[in-house]
């Protein structure tokens, strides 16, 4: 992705995770690794060159760097990276925000993120 389109991923993300409580989720090669209760630290650019950006994201657990896919789930109310290993083996990130939506906030949140995302995509 270009800066502009990971300036608006990073925007949105704080926007969205900060605050909030989060179930995070790691798929790789040696298994599943399920984490509850975790806070979103901070998203942020990663530059490979003027034109080639990644986005890193830093929560309770740790720090995931250089996922270049990046998707929403709004009915889920999820966030996921995915990249690759060292050995361009799979590796998938998600970040659930697991905070009580009986108001329907967050969802709506997440459907008016996911439109402005495409338009700067």
């Amino acid at each position: 992705m270009n800066k502009n389109q990971a300036e608006s991923w990073v925007k949105e993300i704080t926007a969205l995770l900060s605050g909030k409580i989060l179930v995070t989720v790691s798929v790789t090669p040696i298994g599943l690794d399920v984490r509850q209760n975790q806070k979103f630290n901070n998203a942020y650019i990663v530059e490979h060159s003027e034109e080639n950006c990644t986005i890193g994201l830093s929560d309770s657990y740790g720090v995931m760097t250089g996922a270049q896919e990046w998707e929403l789930k709004p009915d889920q109310r999820m966030v996921i990276a995915k990249t690759t290993n060292g050995f361009n083996e799979p590796l998938t990130f998600a970040w659930c925000i697991s905070d009580n939506d009986d108001n329907g906030l967050i969802l709506r949140e997440m459907h008016e993120m996911q439109n402005r995302i495409w338009k700067v995509q």
